[in-house]
């Protein structure tokens, strides 16, 4: 049986892996949904902040972990080059992995307003008030121009969170915006073994892109508030915002935590999972969350978690504790957390570690998502 076609823009895909999120959430799309559907990619030759192009051929399709890549530069994405890419797939769906990027988004959607093949886009958390308030004016700008014009009327927006359902239909006018979670693999579910937390002592975890939307300086602030030397958190990520990180490490100094907060680097993405099973929690305050595969990957390895209200996982707050949840503009209330993680023994830790493994086996044995997914696509 002929499977289905589908043609996908994004920025950076693998083997990139500085983008984070949004190459996760294609990779399970395609691992999950590989028996019925043929993806075909159009991305970037070369990683975010790297001008260095990968080892691959440019300009033919690559058959990589199911699907078929061609990378590009983006100046060779011309309309008569898309329009050729068209002719030659010829797609049942076009699925769009940003709202923003101007030369695999907005360049491609205007080049292809009268193709009549069905439009996706999952603007992946670029609503979000945090996200819209970088460099706003622009985009306050294209939004009004887009709504002006219709210009996204006939498209369809995946959002997914009811959170990001909601931040979307408050700033553009859209064919219909259907929340389907992003898919998760089970081959992700790889609990700790043998661990055990250590009394009076919090190891902490912040593994994530360095922007200012990521929330890393409330870390800062609640460790300086906690004022515990027995408390370590160690921040993983890309440093995607440099001036943002600078502030950072100023006040890292400034609160005298050079010995507690340090910068350990870039993790690829098969080893996040391997480094976040070394930390007792993930500490995540982020500002908003269209997901949080980062959150999947934190309980599937066992690591309960420390999150913000603002992420899809939000929803399972009412379940037995497998994380917490915290306002992120109260370092007081958090750094009392900390205190109290810092305190919990080994048994009742081991308690919270297997409830957020079970959570996390939970959602990737759902078969909800991946049917709507599939009705999404076709």
């Amino acid at each position: 049986m002929e499977k289905t076609r589908v043609l996908v823009f994004v920025d950076y895909y693998e083997p990139g892996f500085k983008a984070g999120g949004p190459i996760r959430t294609l990779k399970n799309i395609f691992d999950v949904l590989k028996t019925e559907f043929d993806f075909y990619i159009i991305t970037r030759n070369h990683d975010i902040a790297d001008n260095k192009p990968y080892e691959f051929e440019t300009g033919k399709w690559i058959p990589f972990n199911n699907a078929y890549i061609l990378y590009l530069h983006e100046n060779k994405l011309t309309n008569k080059k898309l329009k050729d890419i068209v002719e030659e797939v010829k797609p049942v769906t076009i699925y769009f992995n940003s709202f923003c990027s101007l030369h695999f988004s907005i360049k491609v959607l205007f080049w292809l307003r009268k193709c009549s093949v069905k439009k996706v886009l999952a603007p992946r958390g670029e609503f979000s008030s945090a996200a819209l308030k970088i460099k706003w004016f622009r985009k306050w700008v294209f939004i009004n121009v887009a709504n002006w014009f219709n210009l996204y009327t006939d498209i369809f927006f995946h959002a997914s969170s009811e959170f990001e359902k909601e931040d979307i239909t408050a700033q553009i006018n859209c064919k219909e915006v259907i929340v389907i979670s992003d898919l998760v693999s089970n081959l992700q579910l790889q609990p700790k073994e043998n661990y055990r937390k250590e009394n009076n002592t919090l190891k902490l975890c912040y593994l994530g892109r360095i922007s200012s939307v990521k929330n890393i300086e409330f870390c800062i602030e609640s460790m300086a508030t906690a004022k515990d030397s027995k408390i370590i958190l160690d921040i993983y990520g890309p440093i995607e915002d440099e001036k943002y990180f600078q502030k950072c490490r100023d006040l890292i100094k400034r609160k005298q935590l050079i010995n507690q907060v340090q910068y350990k680097g870039i993790v690829e993405a098969f080893n996040v999972q391997q480094v976040i099973k070394k930390y007792d929690f993930l500490f995540l305050p982020s500002k908003g969350e269209n997901f949080g595969h980062v959150i999947f990957e934190s309980i599937a390895a066992g690591t309960p978690v420390i999150i913000s209200k603002h992420t899809f996982w939000n929803r399972f707050k009412n379940r037995e504790p497998w994380g917490y949840y915290i306002p992120i503009d109260d370092s007081n209330f958090v750094a009392d957390l900390l205190h109290q993680c810092c305190k919990m023994n080994n048994e009742n830790y081991l308690k919270l570690s297997m409830c957020a493994f079970e959570l996390a086996r939970e959602v990737a044995n759902s078969s909800n998502e991946k049917v709507a997914m599939k009705k999404l696509l076709n």
